[in-house]
């Protein structure tokens, strides 16, 4: 499920983002403007992290509930 919700993730980020040009305007009435690249290195790093917090946000859930009887596990 972490690897799925990472790669959905980055889809989604990659089709919404990819080549956006954004601006930001400053005190003094400057103005900066950038474009958002995701490259190969980006979704890498990317689905990387996306994959290890699923991994260990879903790790003590998924620990505890190997500790629970089956019949208590079904009721709750």
């Amino acid at each position: 499920m972490a690897l799925a919700g990472a790669t959905v993730g980055i889809v989604l980020s990659w089709v919404g983002l990819n080549g956006l040009e954004a601006s930001t305007l400053g005190v003094n009435q400057t103005q900066m403007m950038f474009q958002l690249t995701i490259d190969a290195e980006v979704m890498a790093l990317a689905g990387a992290l996306g994959f290890a917090i699923g991994a260990i946000g879903g790790a003590a859930p998924a620990f505890m509930a190997t500790r629970l009887p089956i019949a208590a596990a079904l009721r709750s």
